[in-house]
């Protein structure tokens, strides 16, 4: 529009108006007014945003990317919390965060090895290939980086500096921050890169030449202030395809992980509470992995250590705490502490499959230098003996990898014939595991016991295993199928009361009568039934597929009821299916275990009833992956042991071990009645094996133990969650808190006395002692507990009244509670 005015001709026109006035005012007025015009058409309404500045939430979406001559220019839209435009990014003084990264998904290009320091110095291999490699993304942005000199470095590992030297990093552009904002319309914006692709450095061995007909990834950050909350955070990308204009389809793209079904499933998403261990790095700016991977690159390394940053090794050397890398200002990260909650080999806890995986998602079956090295390469001077530092030269060792070269190139190099690589091995037992889930099942009923005297009786159950691929029922008793090595039972006393028991006043000479050693049995049925001479156990054909097991002489000298709780253990070739237990030493076996719930057991006048679920264990299983490791080696319970000649089994002989979150087992051992028989064992309350008690002090890291020296050190775990929000084990109708009331008080040590702590008080003083001190206590005696040698009655603790979830004071108010 043109808004310059012709002076001369608005001269005239005013001074002509002038002269028609006074002309008029010497006429006579006739008295009357003339006719109202025609209301004008209304105007559009205007537009509505709301300034950057007052916005509450921001949300970003990438319209389009164009490269032109080079030089990419983004247009995105910028819209608050409720959907209305955002307006103001340009006219801002200053920003916290604003960059922008541009990417090419390319052939695999690899860091330089051996690194810096290696012992045998041999010529860089690194460019060997074999097998399909998939693409990565290549940034068009990098820089090689010297190393620098920690201001500090206390507490950093030996030899932490053993391959130091410069590395590559991948980066974004972010120099020119507003100055390459420019408005387009209302909420609309366009960055345009400070420079054009092939102005960035050029890196030796890195190919950054612009391939437009590739898939291409264009990743935005944009922080207005520092210390915003996670609302007005904004990760956000784009993948497109330069020569057409695109988007690129999800199925020709790189997603791997999904951050929500992989990650927050166990790390917290509570980016914005101060002691939640959030997911949020590099000053508060990055959370989402599409914005990582670009800068996370197969060939992108850590100077000060020769640590790989590649995004997938990176984070399996985090989570096996291998880790060590110096960031910036010279910091170290320290991750040798990491305690991962499922076993190291389970990839699935990760790599989530199925339906709703990203389209890529069975792409970690394809191996690349930097991820399988991340867990083999060696560390030490001995393991490096004899390795010229290259990919190549430690897996093409036969003496290293025999069960892999036993089965030639395939049995790491994924092909049509073999499409799981070297995942085969690491996923042999889940593997086996899945499989054996497919074609067995178990299911318990009709549990009773028949007192035969005061001490002892029969304990009578049905069993029935099935083919859940059809439905159908294997029809003979359990020790004669031929896959099944061994199906535990663990039937336990005085379940409804958390497996604990009262001594009563005046019987305290018979405390041990009142343990699980004298009111359970724990026995392989498979192993019972093959016995040639006095078998205990006895079985006949029942009815619906099930089978009937008698047991005899079961200890139940103080229980009249119980749980019940079984599984399978199936024989399975090692990443194969399940085969006969007597295969031959040929076959490399696997255990795989089949779980299924408890069931209740009682004479014929007890009252029965399952144990209370108090807790989601779907989402026990979300982070231990299905079961709780139990094995001798890696697992659970390493520093237990059985005398095999005693009925210590009960709770000491790990073979009998599920695993299983949904039957309540782990409480039929971790309870307070322990202390009956182990009454020397009395332990202070925050290391107490009371199971309430210690799944929350282990949670909240507030565990110790003695070291070499015999002083008490922290026994911390890195739970990656917030250790007060409690939906991340519990669902809504699981903190009424009252059932908790009605169970034992928990014995515990203080000041070498033998103190009583009532069950509510215990539970939350797993996580409060240390901060709450005395008022703490002051408070929960106030309100009915016990903290002291007095002794609780069941049923006294009133905490519910103000504490129970829903209520004023509730559990899921006064702590910061995410339901996932």
């Amino acid at each position: 529009m043109n808004l310059q005015f012709n002076l001369s001709l608005a001269t005239k026109a005013i001074l002509g108006a002038g002269v028609l006035s006074m002309a008029l005012t010497g006429c006579a007025r006739d008295g009357k007014d003339g006719d109202q015009g025609k209301p004008g058409e209304p105007g559009g309404p205007g537009p509505v945003t709301v300034d950057i500045r007052e916005a509450s939430a921001l949300q970003a979406t990438i319209i389009q990317t164009e490269i032109v001559d080079g030089r990419v220019s983004v247009e995105f839209d910028l819209v608050d919390g409720n959907g209305v435009a955002v307006s103001g990014l340009n006219e801002l003084d200053s920003i916290h965060t604003l960059g922008f990264g541009i990417a090419k998904l390319s052939e695999l290009q690899t860091r330089t090895r051996p690194l810096p320091g290696h012992p045998t110095g041999q010529d860089d291999a690194s460019t060997y290939a074999k097998g399909f490699k998939t693409q990565q993304w290549t940034s068009y942005i990098n820089r090689m980086v010297d190393p620098v000199t920690p201001p500090n470095t206390d507490g950093f590992p030996e030899n932490w500096d053993r391959h130091q030297g410069p590395q590559i990093q991948a980066s974004i552009d972010s120099s020119c921050q507003l100055d390459c904002v420019e408005l387009v319309d209302d909420g609309i914006y366009r960055y345009t890169f400070s420079k054009a692709l092939n102005e960035y450095d050029a890196i030796e061995g890195i190919n950054t030449d612009y391939q437009p007909e590739l898939v291409h990834r264009v990743t935005m950050e944009l922080n207005v202030e520092s210390g915003a909350p996670a609302v007005k955070l904004i990760n956000t990308f784009y993948d497109f395809i330069p020569e057409t204009g695109q988007a690129a389809p999800a199925d020709e793209t790189r997603n791997l992980v999904s951050l929500e079904e992989s990650c927050i499933r166990c790390h917290s998403n509570d980016y914005d509470h101060a002691w939640a261990p959030k997911l949020v790095f590099h000053g508060g700016r990055r959370t989402n992995i599409e914005n990582c991977v670009v800068c996370h690159t197969s060939y992108s390394g850590d100077p000060e250590t020769g640590e790989t940053v590649d995004f997938g090794a990176m984070l399996h050397r985090i989570h096996k705490s291998k880790s060590f890398i110096v960031g910036y200002g010279g910091r170290g990260h320290d991750y040798s502490k990491v305690t991962f909650p499922a076993e190291y080999n389970a990839c699935q806890a990760c790599h989530i499959q199925g339906e709703d995986a990203p389209a890529q998602a069975n792409y970690f079956n394809f191996h690349r230098q930097e991820a399988c090295l991340s867990c083999h390469e060696p560390s030490t001077d001995e393991g490096m003996a004899g390795w010229d530092g290259t990919a190549k030269g430690l897996f093409h060792d036969p003496e290293r990898f025999p069960n892999a070269w036993e089965q030639g190139c395939s049995s790491c190099h994924a092909d049509d014939n073999q499409s799981l690589g070297a995942t085969q091995f690491h996923m042999a037992t889940q593997s086996a595991r899945a499989q054996a889930s497919d074609l067995f099942a178990i299911e318990t009923r009709n549990a009773s016991f028949e007192r035969l005297s005061e001490t002892e009786g029969t304990l009578t159950f049905e069993v029935k295993v099935s083919n859940p691929s059809d439905g159908s029922s294997y029809n003979t008793p359990v020790h004669e199928i031929a896959q099944i090595s061994k199906l535990p039972v663990r039937a336990m006393g005085n379940a409804n009361y958390d497996y604990n028991f009262d001594v009563p006043p005046g019987d305290e000479s018979n405390a041990r009568s009142y343990t699980a050693r004298y009111n359970s049995y724990v026995g392989d049925l498979v192993a019972e039934l093959k016995k040639t001479e006095s078998p205990r156990v006895t079985v006949s054909q029942g009815d619906d597929g099930f089978f009937v097991y008698q047991v005899a002489n079961v200890a139940m000298q103080k229980a009249e009821q119980g749980n019940l709780t079984a599984h399978l253990e199936i024989c399975a070739e090692k990443g194969g299916t399940a085969v006969d237990c007597n295969a031959g030493e040929d076959v490399k076996l696997v255990t795989a275990k089949v779980l299924t719930s408890a069931i209740t057991f009682a004479t014929e006048t007890a009252d029965t009833e399952v144990r209370r679920m108090v807790v989601d264990n779907a989402k026990c299983q979300s982070c231990h992956e299905g079961q709780m490791n139990t094995s001798k080696d890696r697992g659970i319970h390493t520093d237990t042991g059985k005398d095999e000649s005693s009925s210590c089994i009960a709770c000491h002989d790990r073979s009998m071990l599920s695993g299983n979150f949904e039957d309540g087992s782990c409480a039929s051992c971790h309870n307070n009645s322990i202390n009956n028989y182990h009454s020397s064992f009395v332990r202070p309350l925050n290391n107490s094996l009371d199971y309430k008690v210690l799944a929350h002090s282990l949670h909240a890291s507030k565990r110790t133990h003695t070291n070499d020296d015999g002083e008490q050190e922290s026994s911390a775990i890195t739970y990656p969650e917030h250790y007060a929000n409690c939906g991340s084990c519990h669902n809504p109708g699981q903190l009424t808190l009252t059932e908790v009331a009605m169970q034992k008080a928990v014995v515990a040590s203080q000041d070498g006395e033998v103190i009583n702590v009532s069950p509510t008080t215990a539970t939350c003083a797993a996580c409060h002692e240390g901060h709450g001190g005395d008022s703490f206590k002051s408070h929960a005696i106030g309100n009915g507990g016990v903290w002291g040698p007095e002794p609780y009655v069941p049923g006294t603790e009133s905490c519910a009244a103000c504490h129970a979830e829903g209520k004023s004071h509730g559990v899921d108010i006064v702590h910061p509670v995410r339901y996932k």
